[in-house]
């Protein structure tokens, strides 16, 4: 599985000796259906890849909880969180899922030690990282001038925050030892 993971974006920009670090911690773990694997008040210690099965993408609203998306094999999980260096994913197993575990210091110390790792994350969006921006956005309420919703929606369109926050970690020399939970 790992072959064929390596070959695909974003793995393919590590060198061998960067996939071979990368992976070599990894776990398997099985989440039967209901399963929580991320919460969004916690700061994920580790990066998934979906194997197989389907996860769904929640989101907290004033009623409960409501779906963003579901993500099936493949795709990744817990990495805007780590991003960020604050929780905003909340993940369940929809069905039994296997998921693909790496340590989020090995992650994190990917990104700083290879730019076209890190600028293809800088390329991707997130449900979950738009939603607890536009929460925060909408909490603030009548301090934001109107309009402020489209003016918002045109900045995501153009330039994800997830770039926004890698060019801002280069700037500042980013270092890992914050993203350190053991």
């Amino acid at each position: 599985m790992v072959q064929k993971l390596v070959k695909q974006a974003p793995f393919k920009s590590l060198s061998s000796q960067e996939q071979d670090t990368f992976f070599a911690d990894a776990k398997l773990l099985s989440c039967p259906m209901g399963h929580r694997i991320l919460r969004p008040d916690t700061l994920p210690d580790r990066f998934f890849l979906v194997l197989s099965g389907a996860v769904r993408l929640l989101a907290e609203t004033p009623k409960g909880s409501r779906s963003l998306d579901v993500r099936v094999q493949g795709q990744m999980l817990g990495w805007v969180s780590l991003l960020r260096a604050e929780p905003c994913e909340w993940v369940i197993a929809s069905e039994d899922t296997v998921l693909l575990a790496v340590p989020a210091s090995t992650f994190v110390a990917c990104l700083e030690a290879n730019p076209s790792f890190s600028s293809a994350f800088a390329q991707l969006s997130s449900r979950h990282e738009l939603e607890c921006v536009l929460s925060r956005v909408s909490a603030a309420g009548s301090q934001l001038a109107k309009g402020w919703q489209e003016r918002f929606q045109d900045l995501a369109n153009t330039e994800t925050l997830t770039s926004c926050f890698l060019r801002i970690l280069k700037k500042r020399k980013f270092n890992t030892k914050y993203f350190t939970l053991y």
